[in-house]
């Protein structure tokens, strides 16, 4: 069979392009009907790398990683044309594979929001009985967490001294506490939980693909790379997909579900001609249906990146100043299992910097040299380096050092990013010296000061060099980019049953 010749995979009941965190639940739920066969398509391979299921091991991800897209977005104007880098999952499980398995599923606002824009189904009280269910908590089930489902959820192993340092330091701030991100209140400080199953990565393949992939009624297609959906009239009848060089087509004669991602997703329906007629012609592409908000109105949260000096031997990672202080990770003690099941990104905060203002969340992430405060969703980081200057009095008190009686030296502009990998984000800090430059430390570190500072840095920008991983280009913001967006539906029939 020649290279661009087309072959037919077969015929099933659905299905599903993407084998991510949807696309794993879908197939699962799906096929506990012995009548129903079900295909799912998943471009990257199986999720057979040891890092994958060691939480730590996404760290150590190389850049040439395949189980990982490395997207870069279009140049983006509301951040002085600033290109991203736009991780995404390329293997079964999805980003549920490489993420820090950090488990928060929003507040009740979120989902009644969308109920009021008019989406039946969506709103808090509807979807609560889902997470529930889907939920394998640690702690047992309550009002609002379910035990004995396929996604386990546990506390961490391994709590980094730094973390403690940094809550530590929130307590001199009096900032409030929290032990549960998901319980009545989300408001807080304190450690995350995590998708973790005996000290391992607890994917959406874990949870729901590798149990159903024993049944006989479902097909596992890796190495698939969808290319547009087939259609009779405008009937969608299956999928046409490159594997190995060949182009194959498999049939479906319920449904065809895209399950693909944010970015994908609306990508192969544009492939596919459904999607605003005038860009379909541009592009040479017929088109099956025009439906004008196919690609709009995508909203992702942004990255501000504080990082801070410390001597401490408690971060995890690897770095020559510190080779001869071994991380707690490369003990083979049981501390150092512990350590290996850290996802490095232990404890966080959800605060309003002022009341009715958008909630700022930031993480602190422990990694080797580096110790960086992630605030991410608004750009108002009004109280991180008032934060970020406590914690490094204790860090530095903590490691044996003189603790600094002013702030420590640190970047003087904040890095702008869409969610990036914790190996990028330092091998970027490390190699791209020309883009970081540091400033004497200011005589003053009292909070208002460090208030002000940090609101004149996000309006600051800081050129980010390409990084053109990735011949895919995600669309810049379109005209009414800002609205609110919200699902299109219900939730699908198999979930409801």
């Amino acid at each position: 069979m020649s290279e661009n010749a087309s072959a037919n995979a077969g015929e099933f009941d659905y299905v599903i392009v993407g084998a991510g965190s949807a696309g794993c639940a879908l197939a699962s739920r799906l096929t506990e009907d012995p009548n129903v066969r079900v295909a799912i398509l998943e471009a990257g391979g199986k999720d057979k790398d040891p890092l994958i299921h060691a939480p730590i091991g996404f760290a150590f991800f190389p850049d040439w990683s395949p189980v990982n897209w490395r997207f870069d977005t279009a140049p983006q104007k509301h951040l002085n044309n600033r290109v991203c880098f736009q991780p995404r999952g390329r293997v079964l499980g999805g980003s549920s594979s490489i993420n820090a398995m950090i488990y928060i599923r929003g507040t009740p606002s979120d989902y009644d929001g969308w109920a009021k824009l008019g989406c039946e189904g969506w709103s808090w009280n509807d979807v609560l009985p889902y997470f529930k269910k889907a939920e394998d908590q640690q702690h047992g089930a309550s009002d609002l967490h379910g035990k004995g489902g396929p996604l386990t959820v546990s506390d961490l192993r391994y709590h980094n001294p730094l973390c403690d340092t940094f809550l530590d330091a929130a307590r001199e701030l009096q900032l409030p506490f929290t032990d549960d991100f998901n319980g009545p209140k989300q408001e807080g400080m304190g450690y995350y939980q995590v998708t973790q199953r005996g000290g391992q990565r607890c994917s959406a393949a874990v949870a729901y693909l590798h149990p159903a992939m024993t049944r006989s009624n479902l097909t596992v297609i890796s190495d698939a790379h969808a290319e547009r959906i087939t259609f009779e009239g405008k009937r969608a009848t299956g999928v046409r997909y490159r594997r190995k060089g060949v182009s194959e087509t498999v049939s479906a004669k319920r449904e065809v579900i895209v399950s693909a991602g944010a970015f994908q997703s609306p990508q192969l329906l544009m492939l596919s001609g459904v999607g605003p007629a005038d860009h379909l012609a541009k592009n040479g592409i017929n088109v099956v249906a025009d439906v004008p908000e196919v690609g709009l109105n995508l909203q992702d949260h942004l990255d501000y990146i504080l990082l801070r000096k410390t001597r401490s031997p408690d971060p995890i990672g690897m770095s020559l100043p510190s080779s001869c202080a071994p991380s707690p990770a490369s003990t083979p003690t049981g501390s150092g299992r512990k350590a290996r099941s850290s996802n490095l990104a232990g404890s966080g905060r959800f605060l309003k910097p002022i009341p009715r203002s958008p909630t700022l969340t930031s993480s602190f992430i422990s990694f080797r040299d580096w110790s960086t405060i992630t605030a991410g969703r608004s750009i108002r980081a009004a109280a991180i380096p008032a934060m970020s200057a406590s914690f490094a009095r204790r860090a530095a008190a903590a490691s044996g050092s003189r603790a600094p009686t002013r702030s420590p030296r640190r970047l003087s502009t904040p890095i702008f990013s869409a969610t990036r990998t914790i190996s990028t984000a330092f091998s970027k800090a490390r190699a791209s010296s020309s883009a970081f430059s540091m400033r004497r430390p200011s005589s003053r570190s009292t909070a208002s000061r460090c208030m002000s500072r940090a609101a004149r840095l996000t309006r600051k920008s800081l050129p980010i060099s390409a990084r053109g991983r990735t011949p895919f280009t995600i669309p810049s913001e379109p005209a009414g980019w800002a609205r609110t967006p919200a699902p299109s539906s219900t939730p699908p029939a198999a979930l409801t049953k």
